[in-house]
Parts: structure tokens; sequence; C-alpha cells
């Protein structure tokens, strides 16, 4: 079958919108908690991030969230992604619509996990007050490495040591020597002294969220790969090709079209566009 591009720009559209509806229909469903599902995960893993995206009138960042139901080996058994070109309320409301379907009122745990910024943590907070909320242990430790670059060098030896040693803290939830080993290195070196000011407030903002050996007792991931992956798949590999700029309803189209196509609701959404 031969489409011409402007046969499929048409078609996409036309199912951008259908998806748009499906979308909006959802999160007023779970808004209003008439939202049911089949799904009672072990541990439910609501995850976001935001991707810059090239707009015609410039980048603008479009919010991704994933929502991952696991059983009781820690294997997922569903996934599912939403995504909006748009502000943090909304978003938090398409989040909410997400963790709905997935089985966030039968879910036996709750985990958010995120990479520190404060956008996603009050949108958690608001729509999942009771969830357990977990900083991305890797986020953690790319703070820590600009350090270990700043004090000893790119690739240092001795930086690489300090680093593990940092690790080895984190992972048995002694973060009070992790910032005594920043402030020795503030005094060590004073150039430092700024950085790990600000980082050391970084890491306080979330030391709730980083007792990560209570987290591996109980078999929670700590890392949030699942969403960094999803920002790529979702838009980077398809929105952020050489010179393409998209117009933002168009890109929000694409964008939530292979949302659509990455999860397990495929079916579900192409037997309503052939409806439609």
């Amino acid at each position: 079958m031969s489409v011409s591009e402007s046969e499929a720009q048409r078609i996409s559209a036309e199912a951008g919108g259908v998806a748009d509806i499906l979308f909006d229909e959802r999160r007023e469903s779970a808004l209003s908690g008439e939202t049911q599902s089949a799904l009672a995960p072990a541990v439910l893993y609501l995850e976001g991030d935001g991707v810059l995206t090239p707009t015609v009138g410039g980048y603008r960042e479009t919010k991704v969230g994933v929502a991952l139901a696991a059983n009781d080996f820690g294997e997922t058994v569903s996934a599912g992604y939403t995504s909006l070109l748009g502000g943090c309320e909304d978003f938090g409301e398409d989040w909410l619509g997400l963790a709905c379907r997935y089985g966030l009122e039968l879910a036996r745990a709750v985990v958010v996990l995120g990479d520190g910024v404060k956008w996603l943590w009050n949108q958690a907070e608001m729509h999942f007050p009771t969830a357990v909320q977990i900083l991305d242990l890797w986020h953690a430790m790319e703070h820590l490495g600009g350090l270990a670059r700043a004090a000893f060098g790119e690739g240092a030896a001795e930086g690489r040591g300090w680093l593990s040693k940092r690790l080895e803290e984190l992972k048995s939830s002694r973060l009070a020597d992790t910032l005594a080993a920043m402030r020795a290195l503030a005094r060590d070196m004073s150039l430092l002294s700024e950085a790990v000011r600000a980082e050391a407030e970084y890491f306080s903002d979330n030391a709730k969220r980083m007792d990560y050996a209570r987290y591996l007792r109980l078999g929670y991931k700590i890392g949030s790969g699942a969403v960094e992956s999803a920002c790529k798949r979702l838009v980077s590999f398809r929105l952020k090709g050489p010179g393409m700029r998209w117009k933002p309803v168009t890109a929000q189209a694409i964008t939530r079209l292979r949302c659509l196509f990455y999860s397990d609701e495929w079916n579900v959404f192409a037997k309503r566009w052939q409806t439609a």
C-alpha cells in the first residue's frame, strides 16, 4: 500500500485529535472517581519527567508520565504512558488518570520515582499523597559525580574511589556520612564551597526520599530509568530530528499517539478511532 506524505499527515492529525479526546475523558473520569481498573498490582510505580521539544515558537517541555504495574516478583505485568505539552497542573491530572487505569486504587503499594525536580513532587503529593517517594539514585550520583570531577579531575582514580564510597553510603541510608564527605571537600578545596553548598541543599531537600536501604529491603526499584527511556522513545526519537520544528498541537498529537502505541492500549484506541 502506498500512502503519500500529505495523506499520512492528514491521518495522523485526525487520529491525534481522537487521542486528545480520549486522554481528556480519562482525566475527567479519574478526577470524578469513576475510573475502574481490573489491575491490582503488588506495586504500582509512577514516574515522571520532562523533555524539551522543538516547536515553531521555540523549545517547550513535553512532560511524560509512566505507570508500571508490578507483580509479587517485581516483574512489570502492564505498562502505560501519558504526555502533555503544557503546564504542571494539567500534567498532574493526566498522570492521575494514567495511574487510575493501571490499578492505583487496588495496588498494595504505590511508589513515585523522580529526579528531584520540584514540580514533579508537588504533583505527586497532590494526587498520590500516600505514595512512597523515591529520588532516583543515579541522579543523586550524577550530582556527586560533578563534585568529584571538579575536585579530582575528569576520570581520576581518586575521584572514582570517592564516588564509590558515596554510593555505598547512599545504598546503606547513611546520608549524613555523604554530607560530611561533601563538606570535607569544601574545607580542603575552598573553590568548591559554593558547589558543595548547592549540592548539599539538593540532598537535604530530598533526604526523606533517600532511605535506599529500606527501599531495597522492600524490593522497590530505586531508579527512574523507565521514564527516561520513555522520554527518548516517545518524544526525542520522533520529534527531535534535524531541522524539525512542530506546531504545539501536532507535537502533542504525535506524542500521545506514541503513548498509546507503546502501551497496552493501542488496540482499544484503534477500535475507537475506527468508530470515530
